[in-house]
């Protein structure tokens, strides 16, 4: 997946085009790439990336953004992390491999992102 996300994540930020200094999570990072791209194209204040496999994570950890972003094992239907930790977040392919896309913390993704799409925002995206 790493190619592919990188590709999509490149066309994504370029599109996206947001503002430095916001703290991101890469839920379902994966192999790093799209963390990657992340500290080389935002000027990240922080990233977290998020993956249940171990192996992912070393790969991740070994990259050059690893001196920067900090990277967890853990489920992204549960988030280590409090409210508002973040100001935003990419979940790249991920969607693809929750067992049940259906699941309430699925839903409540989708609710954020609706929610956030239809109100002005107050600081970051």
């Amino acid at each position: 997946m790493g190619g592919w996300s990188r590709i999509a994540g490149e066309i994504f930020l370029e599109w996206l085009a947001p503002a430095p200094s916001l703290r991101w999570i890469d839920i379902g990072c994966g192999s790093g790439a799209v963390t990657e791209l992340l500290v080389q194209r935002c000027a990240p204040a922080e990233v977290q990336g998020i993956d249940p496999s171990e192996a992912q994570l070393s790969f991740a950890r070994a990259r050059p953004a690893g001196r920067i972003a900090k990277f967890h094992r853990g489920d992204a239907l549960a988030l280590p992390f409090g409210e508002d930790s973040f100001d935003a977040a990419v979940m790249a392919p991920v969607i693809f491999f929750v067992p049940d896309p259906t699941k309430k913390g699925v839903a409540r993704w989708r609710e954020s992102f609706v929610q956030a799409a239809q109100s002005p925002p107050t600081s970051g995206i």
